[in-house]
């Protein structure tokens, strides 16, 4: 499982996108729903801020999600970066080496 650092708020946090944190992301929306937005130029604020948090709250940082949200709508490029880097990292979207058949 590959982590990954990212910056929030000027604060650096290493972030591990394991299998819970993704079950949490989609307990609001799929993250293949997510990387669709991002690839159709209409990516959410609020999906944006929910994919950090999840993976921030993980890695025991303890940014509310509404302070990450405020955030977000005030880094917006660089929220988005962030939470596709998680996204992308979690589901090796982009992998030179595709997944081995078993």
């Amino acid at each position: 499982m590959r982590s990954l650092t990212i910056t929030v708020d000027e604060k650096e946090i290493e972030v591990t996108p394991s299998f819970s944190v993704i079950e949490r992301i989609e307990t609001r929306f799929g993250l293949m729903e997510f990387l669709k937005e991002v690839s159709r130029g209409t990516p959410r604020v609020s999906n944006a801020a929910w994919v950090i948090y999840c993976a921030t709250s993980a890695a025991g940082d303890d940014t509310k999600y509404k302070d990450i949200g405020q955030w977000a709508l005030d880094n917006y490029a660089n929220a988005l970066s962030a939470a596709t880097d998680i996204v992308t990292t979690a589901t090796n979207v982009g992998s030179q080496n595709p997944p081995k058949k078993k």
